[in-house]
């Protein structure tokens, strides 16, 4: 419910992850395995949110060649 709620108001994102990390910098014994669930559950909310697709990413500005846009790949 917590992150659910947190995704809808873009002003307590900020406030949740710093409170989390405050948490897990704080206690002593954490479980690691827990640690790792919560790093993949936000790297996967990161990616969804944030990213573009990796193939777009490698292509150059468009192109055009006989009126149709087309892009190179980057190597």
């Amino acid at each position: 419910k917590v992150i659910k709620s947190v995704k809808s108001c873009c002003k307590a994102q900020p406030l949740f992850y710093d409170q989390l990390a405050h948490i897990i910098a704080q206690t002593e014994l954490i479980n690691t395995g827990f640690v790792q669930k919560i790093n993949n559950c936000i790297e996967n909310e990161f990616i969804n949110t944030y990213m573009i697709d990796k193939v777009q990413s490698r292509m150059s500005s468009p192109v055009m060649i006989n009126n149709v846009r087309k892009y190179e790949i980057k190597t």
